[in-house]
């Protein structure tokens, strides 16, 4: 196909060109963390070579045919394209008269099955569509129709005990901080096994500590001081379940065990994106493939339906809001951040009984 004006331009400046993304990427697993970095891998790349790329997003269920053949066929200013297909493999609650796994919201129909394919094949193509498939229990025979071409697959499934000490010292590296040999288990320890946290925890110790040393574990044991007795998720959880009083007194122990604002702030954010996907979950499908249906693990799920009685879409709402103002005044903006977590769960508070 043409080379972009972007590419033309990199190549006569006489650096190498970046690589250009697949024609076609299936991103599949329920890790969210991991899916979300593929997906922007693709889009990176492809503004690399055209910063100009035209980035698209569809769901699974709405992408025809002809809209396949739309996204194909040649742009008026030859810019290059990234279609993010999501919800690939989200069934719907009721099942298809047929019987059929694949007849689900998330299902492809059998023509763009064919068009994707025979598209993956292209070995410089200017059309990049990416594939989430979250849902590892549902559409597996139209992933597998898929896998016959060519595509790049990502592997976004949770990983094994040692695949998050893994992670954190792929995260360390990236972010060029040399580590002692016993800091990525530290760390899992501290922080737990969520990969979000895990990847702030990482990007908080290298920005706190200072930057020709190595972190070591002693510095992970600082950073998470008071972790043990109280941590910042058990002010959440005290929050989520209405506890206004609870929640301030391990806020306060949180505090001065060493435990961070945005640390605080961020497991906050953390348990409320649960809330709302557990709000969407659909009940009529088993545990396990209802919370993969939205991104969560069966535990999760069945910890946020719990929380879930006592807000309304109004009450997140609000204490979103409420979240927002305390994540800038803890980073910055306030002068006393512990006072700014203080308002902030009273706010939290209100907004929950408020209904």
């Amino acid at each position: 196909m043409t080379a972009t004006r972007g590419m033309l331009n990199l190549m006569s400046s006489h650096q190498s060109p970046p690589p250009i993304p697949p024609a076609l990427t299936l991103v599949v697993g329920s890790e969210e963390l991991l899916s979300d970095r593929a997906v922007s891998s693709v889009v990176n790349n492809a503004r690399l070579i055209d910063h100009q790329s035209d980035v698209r997003e569809v769901s699974a269920g709405d992408l025809s045919f002809s809209a396949v053949q739309e996204f194909l066929s040649p742009s008026l200013f030859s810019e290059r394209r990234v279609v993010v297909v999501r919800g690939l493999g989200m069934g719907r609650a009721e099942e298809a008269d047929d019987g059929d796994e694949d007849s689900t919201s998330g299902s492809l129909d059998e023509g763009v099955v064919t068009a994707l394919v025979d598209h993956s094949k292209d070995v410089l193509p200017d059309v990049h569509f990416v594939l989430v498939h979250r849902n590892g229990n549902s559409g597996r025979g139209q992933l597998n129709a898929l896998k016959k071409g060519k595509p790049t697959v990502v592997d976004c499934k949770s990983p094994t005990r040692k695949g998050y000490t893994d992670f954190v010292a792929a995260e360390f590296a990236s972010l060029h901080r040399p580590i002692t040999a016993d800091v990525p288990d530290a760390l899992v320890l501290a922080a737990g096994r969520d990969l979000r946290a895990l990847a702030a925890a990482c990007g908080q110790l290298s920005a706190d500590y200072p930057a020709k040393g190595r972190i070591d574990r002693k510095a992970v044991e600082t950073f998470f001081a008071g972790r043990v007795e109280v941590d910042a998720f058990a002010i959440a959880d005290a929050i989520l379940s209405g506890n206004t009083a609870q929640a301030l007194v391990a806020a306060r122990q949180a505090v001065a065990g060493g435990a961070t604002g945005p640390a605080i702030t961020a497991a906050l954010a953390f348990n409320f994106r649960n809330l709302i996907k557990a709000s969407s979950a659909p009940r009529s499908l088993p545990l396990d493939q209802a919370a993969a249906a939205v991104g969560l693990r069966d535990w999760q799920l069945r910890k946020a339906r719990g929380q879930l009685a006592g807000w309304s879409p109004e009450s997140v709402a609000r204490a979103l809001r409420a979240l927002a103002e305390a994540d800038a005044d803890v980073k910055g903006a306030a002068v006393d951040a512990e006072y700014a977590i203080e308002l902030m769960i009273i706010k939290l508070g209100r907004a929950r009984r408020a209904g």
